[in-house]
């Protein structure tokens, strides 16, 4: 009976004359769930302490090819490290170290592909030494190591893959001019997540994952004109799910989706936001990256429209404008891509959408948001935009329950209205210009007002080709 491939992460840290060994194990069959990962565990502090794992002079075994990279391969984005499953023995662990940085250690594999480990040479990762500071990979040359253990921990043998990481595609000469290849009646499909997170607030509510979102949306082009410009669809897809507080429902069960459409030029410019046939249902669309009509380089900059909302989805998103650069040409889900940072540094508006009824507008937030965006400029077309935005603003209690943010915490506390009335709008002929509520207070309510900090993260890919 062997494992199902189950990952150990191992932390090594001194503490005065002692190495401190830290292991965490995940993810067994149930029937190994009970003694088997103690066995592992032991098994690995017993490497550990030997220095089969860190002691890189040890003896080497036998000489195991990978089946995937080979020497001398071109790697990118995520890199699948494949062992053979007949070259190794019935049981054991395996170490992954790259460039004489040990990674992690992991079960022998069990899939027919022999997954050892999947390298992600886009993602940051950090050292012991300096866990708070992120890395990343470089464009160039690189060793990975993989040494197999039998049970008793003797060394079986090792494999050794030397690569080369290509994620970065040389500067083109004369830079290039970014359009979108908009055709009649074609369509991309469009596989979206988000998150909602209350981080703080002055009215003692926790943090607290508000919403989550994964849902699917089609971008179909309707029509097309003379001059490029294009009547564009947007529709979310059923069966996607909404998570509020862990409650999990279909998005259609909570909403009427209907599409929204828009005229777009070339450029992803945005000319008209044409009206629906019926005002019923929820007409959601999701922000299109926009270019200026010139040719632009690495390191040139423009004006950048960027649309945001604090929920899942909302019929009027806030329109934002910033600043978009572009950063580098790279590849990016198989494509090569113009990577494109937009950043957004200000003060905003935001409305709150609910299926029942909308609450009162969030007015003058404080909003930091970058936007990256993978443009495909050989093909025309969009394949991932990764948006993190935080939000601080000055909120009621009705507005924070209807972003379902009180449901498991406390409500906002009432003003230190000592001597104060709660403000009460004046009224009649003679009332006119700007009146200033109590502290506290909410000029439209009197409600109680707490600051309240927000973090967002949205992650758009493209999942049809």
């Amino acid at each position: 009976m062997r494992m199902s491939r189950s990952v150990i992460n191992l932390q090594l840290f001194e503490k005065g004359r002692f190495t401190i060994v830290r292991i965490s194990m995940v993810h067994y069959r149930a029937v190994w769930r009970t003694f088997k990962p103690f066995a592992l565990a032991i098994a690995l502090v017993a490497a550990v302490c030997s220095g089969h794992v860190a002691n890189a002079d040890e003896d080497t075994g036998k000489d195991i090819q990978l089946t995937k990279p080979v020497t001398g391969a071109t790697v990118r984005e995520t890199v699948p490290i494949l062992l053979p499953r007949a070259a190794t023995p019935s049981s054991g662990y395996v170490t992954i170290t790259i460039d004489g940085q040990f990674i992690k250690a992991a079960a022998l594999p069990d899939d027919a592909q022999g997954t050892v480990y999947l390298w992600d040479t886009k993602a940051p990762y950090t050292l012991p030494e300096d866990p708070d500071r992120k890395l990343y990979v470089l464009d160039g040359d690189h060793t990975i190591t993989i040494r197999v253990f039998n049970r008793d921990n003797s060394i079986y043998g090792t494999a050794i893959a030397r690569v080369r990481v290509a994620n970065t595609i040389p500067e083109l000469k004369d830079g290039l001019k970014l359009a979108y290849k908009w055709q009649n009646s074609t369509d991309a499909k469009y596989h979206r997540t988000s998150t909602l997170e209350l981080l703080n607030s002055s009215a003692g509510l926790p943090p607290d994952t508000i919403q989550k979102s994964d849902v699917y949306f089609k971008r179909t082009v309707e029509d097309t004109e003379a001059n490029g410009d294009v009547l564009l669809r947007d529709q979310v897809l059923n069966d996607g799910v909404i998570i509020n507080h862990g409650t999990v429902a279909y998005v259609q069960i909570g909403y009427t989706l209907k599409g929204r459409m828009r005229t777009v030029s070339i450029s992803g410019a945005t000319m008209k936001n044409n009206p629906p046939l019926s005002a019923a249902g929820s007409h959601f669309g999701f922000g299109i990256p926009a270019f200026p009509p010139r040719r632009v380089q690495v390191g040139d900059s423009w004006q950048a429209p960027i649309e945001g909302s604090l929920q899942w989805a909302v019929e009027h998103p806030t329109l934002m404008r910033g600043t978009a650069r572009l950063d580098a040409f790279e590849w990016q889900d198989g494509y090569p891509c113009a990577k494109i940072i937009e950043t957004y540094n200000g003060v905003a508006k935001f409305d709150i959408d609910t299926p029942q009824a909308d609450a009162a507008d969030i007015q003058g937030a404080n909003v930091n948001i970058i936007r990256t965006v993978w443009f495909a400029y050989t093909y025309g077309k969009l394949v991932h935009i990764s948006t993190d935005m935080k939000v601080d603003a000055n909120l009621t209690s009705a507005q924070v329950t209807a972003l379902g943010g009180s449901s498991t915490s406390p409500a906002a506390a009432a003003p230190d209205t000592a001597g104060l009335n709660p403000f009460t709008p004046p009224t009649g002929v003679n009332s006119v210009g700007n009146f200033a509520p109590q502290p506290g207070t909410s000029v439209n309510t009197g409600q109680a007002r707490a600051q309240v900090s927000f973090h967002v993260t949205e992650e758009i890919v493209l999942a049809s080709r």
